[in-house]
């Protein structure tokens, strides 16, 4: 017996979200239905190296932050396909928590568009397509998305395409959906605009504190200071340094670092101790509190230490990177080291601490000012030299200790170093603060959520009441069912 046909009213009744399950409340001449209703797309296969001489405009998930279909010839595509139009939207399926939302709208006609099947395509002609792709970016759509995916951690998670299918939407009139998209596109750009100015600025600020850094450890800094004080001279440093760690002789580099004559060149693990033994702890108790940093912990911004926790001796005794107080922090993994995760130890309960094994230690001499040393691991150009001898997979890439250890580092008089970080302190301390009034990023993206987040409930002042309701476009989409 063939299936009885739904009439147009049952399906409305199906397609309206009851009162009580709608997450929000919205004007009253919009309605809340789910985007199974409003999608009209028919997924349509492809094998595209059948086609081998063809050429396609392929929307593939790599080619997504360019925002940039790819052009490919049918023979270098080895996986089926999804054929897709202008005015699709595509919703992403791979790890969700990244917010990728692509609207298919191309000018090249020529070419027949395809997508990955790792996209959910979705469109209907009664539902603006910017009005779609913006609604997928708001925060309400996303905590629906991320909240149900299958599998575990990472790009190992999917957006499960059935429950996507009744999650619930928004619908206005059309020209309202018309509306909510132009004006949330002009305040878009204009927070991207913002963005683009501060990033700008920060790399101005980053190229003059390369400069500056760059001086500070050729001795530029304090070339008049050298003329008007009295230091040791490089015999007596040299001799000063060998007394202070007890060695009987100190290798000094000949290479050229372009340093001043009154300056030594050593290899750094003959005056800085790289990850030194454990000492001290024969009497801690195991039930006594210390201090404990985490990568985490370490701020890129700053290299400070800014949230350093509290845990017993015996959870972190074993297993963890020891330190003490003053020892510089060096993050030996990627993107921690690149980013600039060096800090020095402070404040540290009983004198020492532990934390990320991903640290390596630095432990300096009565000789050497531990900040002069942070100020040099966390210049640019130390990173980048560390950063060409990393070992390892890509993504678990480390700084050897033999890189730290062999390391020429310019070494001047105690005195000179002194005044070198109190003139690092003073002029970076100036450029921070004009960097600190641009820190207004995450401000900025949250206004870029409270935006979408304002559009979708109708209080962008958009919305005219006396337009007429958009249950009558819903019928419409409807319509097209029976």
């Amino acid at each position: 017996m063939a299936k009885k046909k739904k009439t147009l009213e049952e399906l409305l009744e199906e397609a309206l979200v009851p009162e009580e399950e709608q997450p929000y409340e919205v004007p009253g001449n919009w309605v809340w239905t789910n985007i199974k209703t409003i999608n009209t797309t028919k997924k349509r296969s492809i094998k595209p190296n059948e086609f081998d001489n063809e050429v396609f405009e392929l929307y593939s998930v790599p080619s997504y932050p360019q925002g940039n279909p790819e052009l490919v010839k049918g023979e270098e595509i080895g996986s089926n396909k999804q054929i897709v139009n202008n005015g699709d939207v595509l919703l992403c399926k791979i790890n969700p928590r990244i917010n990728r939302v692509w609207m298919v709208n191309s000018g090249e006609e020529q070419y027949r568009k395809i997508a990955s099947t790792e996209w959910i395509v979705i469109k209907n002609a009664n539902v603006h397509s910017d009005y779609l792709l913006m609604y997928f970016k708001s925060p309400y759509f996303r905590k629906l998305l991320t909240s149900n995916v299958t599998g575990v951690g990472g790009s190992l998670t999917r957006a499960r395409p059935k429950e996507v299918e009744n999650y619930t939407i928004p619908l206005p009139p059309l020209n309202e959906q018309k509306r909510i998209a132009d004006k949330v596109e002009r305040f878009l750009n204009k927070i991207d605009e913002a963005k683009r100015l501060i990033d700008e600025a920060k790399e101005s600020f980053e190229l003059r504190r390369a400069a500056i850094l760059d001086k500070a450890f050729r001795g530029e800094l304090t070339r008049e200071w050298r003329i008007r004080n009295d230091f040791l001279s490089v015999k007596e440093l040299y001799d000063a340094v060998k007394k202070e760690l007890k060695i009987k002789d100190l290798g000094v580099i000949n290479i050229d670092k372009g340093v001043p004559k009154s300056w030594l060149v050593v290899k750094m693990g003959e005056v800085i101790k790289v990850n030194p033994p454990r000492q001290g702890l024969e009497n801690i108790s195991d039930d006594e509190s210390c201090t404990f940093i985490s990568m985490s912990a370490v701020s890129d911004k700053t290299g400070k230490v800014e949230n350093p926790e509290a845990r017993n001796f015996i959870k972190v005794k074993k297993g963890y990177t020891f330190f003490k107080e003053n020892d510089v922090l060096f993050a030996k993994i990627t993107p921690c080291m690149e980013n600039g995760k060096m800090a020095i130890a402070k404040g540290l309960k009983n004198g020492f601490g532990f934390g990320s094994t991903e640290f390596h230690v630095l432990r300096t001499p009565n000789q050497i000012n531990e900040k002069f040393v942070h100020y040099l691991v966390r210049s640019k150009q130390f990173r980048l030299e560390a950063k060409a001898e990393m070992t390892g997979a890509v993504g678990q890439q480390r700084v050897p200790k033999d890189f730290l250890i062999n390391y020429p580092f310019p070494l001047p008089p105690k005195e000179e170093q002194d005044e070198i970080v109190n003139i690092l302190d003073g002029l970076l301390a100036n450029e921070e603060e004009s960097l600190n009034i641009l820190q207004i990023e995450t401000r900025l993206n949250q206004l870029k959520q409270s935006i979408l987040s304002k559009a979708f409930k109708g209080q962008l002042g958009t919305n005219d009441p006396t337009e007429e309701s958009a249950i009558e476009l819903l019928k419409e989409v409807l319509q097209e069912k029976l």
